[in-house]
């Protein structure tokens, strides 16, 4: 039956058919629905969503080959037939309904589409469903990720394999500033992992991975320690209230070895803080040349740090003069304004 002058004939043996107690009677039914659907589509609409739930996974695979076709006259309606397939239980089912809706053509319809199906396929437990759901977030404009997403990032991130595939995950978690996944990957008992987090913090920080940041600070690993103090120089002037406290001590602890990173990390500081400043005057007058020059770098980002690298520019350790200079041309070219004031 291929035209529509006969639809009014097909129409009860068709949707009767997809109700039958036979399996193979009601893949028959929605397979035509799929070829002649777009004729009526309320009327075949109605009868695929019947078969959603149907016990035999090859009749729920001809729904969603039928949705698919319908899709080309009613995007929205069949878009929604194959985001409920996405939950399918059967990933053949579910993988084949998401690549489906990212072949809608109507860009409303499959932008709706994805934002509602993608969450439940990155939280599937089958590894062929996330991974193709993980390809098609890659695919998309970056954007914050809605609390759904932000947690479906975190479940594929718990449930994928260490390695290659947590750090993809990891990767589209940061692009869409999903904190979860990355406070998980933080918190994992693999020292790699913590640090690829804590690296994906510190080139797109946000204020909310303060906490993530902090805790890492006490780390035993010292390359998390390590990784901590570098991501917390990009974040400090978002959550200053959380990281000056953990940046401050260890850049007064004489046996940190990592005393000059977070020096360094305060001079990202946005405001002249008095008790940054006394830290990195401190420093700059330090016997230690590591620490002289880790106060020079600062001091090249903290506002009016440039006036205190002029004592730097003459200091007899080669390193720390170099650092002073690389200092005071990065603010020659990142602060006109203060140079037009200061008349230079």
């Amino acid at each position: 039956v291929r035209t529509k002058q006969y639809w009014g004939i097909a129409k009860s043996y068709v949707v009767q058919s997809t109700r039958d107690a036979k399996a193979s009677v009601r893949k028959a039914g929605v397979e035509t629905l799929g070829r002649i659907g777009h004729l009526k589509q309320a009327a075949s609409l109605s009868a695929l969503r019947e078969r959603l739930k149907d016990t035999n996974v090859e009749v729920r695979e001809a729904v969603v080959e039928a949705a698919g076709r319908i899709a080309r006259k009613a995007p929205v309606e069949a878009g929604m037939l194959l985001i409920a397939l996405v939950s399918d239980p059967a990933p053949v089912v579910a993988l084949r309904a998401l690549i489906l809706i990212s072949r809608l053509s109507d860009k409303p319809a499959l932008q709706t589409a994805l934002g509602v199906a993608l969450p439940g396929a990155l939280g599937s437990p089958s590894e062929a469903v996330r991974s193709a759901a993980l390809a098609l977030l890659s695919r998309l404009p970056a954007r914050k990720a809605s609390k759904d997403l932000d947690r479906a990032l975190a479940q594929a991130y718990q449930r994928a394999a260490p390695g290659t595939a947590r750090a993809l995950v990891l990767a589209e978690a940061a692009r869409h500033q999903a904190t979860s996944a990355l406070a998980a990957a933080a918190r994992s008992p693999y020292a790699d992992e913590q640090r690829n987090a804590l690296a994906l913090i510190q080139r797109n920080p946000m204020a909310s991975h303060a906490p993530t940041v902090v805790a890492a600070l006490s780390r035993t690993d010292p390359g998390v320690r390590a990784a901590a103090v570098q991501a917390a120089g990009p974040l400090l002037p978002k959550a200053p209230a959380q990281l000056l406290p953990p940046l401050l001590r260890m850049a007064g602890d004489p046996a940190s070895p990592l005393q000059g990173a977070a020096l360094e990390a305060l001079g990202k500081a946005t405001t002249d803080l008095p008790n940054v400043r006394r830290r990195l005057v401190q420093a700059a007058q330090r016997a230690d040349w590591n620490l002289r020059r880790s106060a020079a770098r600062a001091f090249g980002h903290h506002p009016g740090g440039v006036k205190r690298l002029a004592p730097l520019l003459r200091d007899p350790a080669l390193a720390v003069r170099r650092a002073a200079v690389q200092s005071l041309a990065r603010w020659w070219a990142a602060r006109p304004a203060d140079r037009l004031a200061r008349g230079v």
